[in-house]
């Protein structure tokens, strides 16, 4: 029963990202043939920033296709390792796109040019409508995994900047002052570096094998070493495959074979309680054993 309901979220969140992808390809389109029919510049190039969230929504959906293949005699661990690193090119291309408005908004700072007020707003609210219809898709999922978390970003960072032009666009209407545009653009872009920064810093962390930050593995080598008949715990390593598998070995250092077997119980059992971790492989050895090798000093 459990392994069904597992299934049907990972089908969930796979059509919640098909759904966001298509609303925004009918939109681009749409903008596009807007923009030929009007010979509006600024239609061709909101269609232009339409093409990266489709871009991060297409790396997305691959992701999630390689993620669901079983694993192989080449990939004994699955393939969950191609969302992290979808999440991870996300991020990035999100801190591309902040230099980019970041440079464009300083240069209009010094030379804010004439900008068609009411057209920037119709083209502003309907692209704020597409993005957020699109991250509402992806809202109930984003916490479940980071690649769809990935592309949910990349969703509200439009939204933001199609709220920043609805802002720019009435006070330019009513008001004339063009420099609320480089102005607005440069805290939206501070606001997306920011909110991007935690996801590529959590993908590089994974992608580099370091422990999960929410595990003290000095706590867990102290849980090992506490159990009865445990000398100490040695060649302990934990990371993780995606955002939701964290994976455990170590070496114990046992003073009787006899009681291996119970040892090996309590320790998966209260680490999988205790961090999460239900991968667990753990190596044990007699005394003897480990002084031939010669390693007497904790590591």
């Amino acid at each position: 029963m459990r392994r069904l309901h597992h299934l049907s979220g990972k089908g969930s969140a796979s059509r919640a990202l098909y759904i966001a992808f298509f609303i925004n390809v009918a939109f681009l389109i749409v903008e596009f043939i807007g923009g030929l029919l009007t010979n509006s510049l600024a239609l061709m190039a909101d269609a232009g920033h339409m093409l990266t969230d489709i871009g991060g929504l297409l790396i997305a959906i691959i992701a999630q296709k390689i993620a669901d293949r079983p694993s192989s005699k080449k990939r004994t661990y699955g393939h969950g390792r191609a969302k992290v690193l979808a999440a991870f090119i996300n991020g990035l291309s999100l801190w591309f796109i902040v230099g980019v408005i970041a440079s464009e908004a300083v240069i209009r700072m010094f030379n804010p040019p004439e900008v068609e007020s009411l057209l920037m707003l119709i083209i502003a609210c309907a692209g704020l409508f597409a993005n957020l219809g699109s991250a509402l898709v992806l809202k109930s999922h984003r916490k479940e995994d980071i690649n769809i978390r990935g592309a949910f970003l990349h969703l509200m960072a439009d939204s933001l900047g199609s709220v920043a032009a609805i802002i720019a666009g009435l006070v330019m209407l009513y008001g004339g002052w063009l420099l609320i545009d480089p102005i607005v653009s440069l805290l939206i872009s501070a606001i997306i570096l920011f909110s991007s920064i935690s996801i590529v810093r959590e993908a590089a962390v994974i992608l580099l094998e370091s422990s999960p930050s929410k595990i003290d593995i000095e706590e867990v080598r102290r849980l090992l070493e506490n159990m009865p008949e445990v000398s100490y715990c040695h060649d302990l390593h934990i990371w993780s495959i995606g955002a939701d598998r964290s994976i455990l070995t170590a070496h114990l250092i046992v003073t009787d074979d006899a009681v291996r077997d119970r040892l090996l119980k309590q320790a998966m059992t209260e680490i999988q309680e205790k961090f999460g971790i239900n991968h667990t492989t753990i190596q044990f050895e007699s005394e003897e054993f480990h002084k031939d090798f010669g390693c007497n000093a904790k590591d």
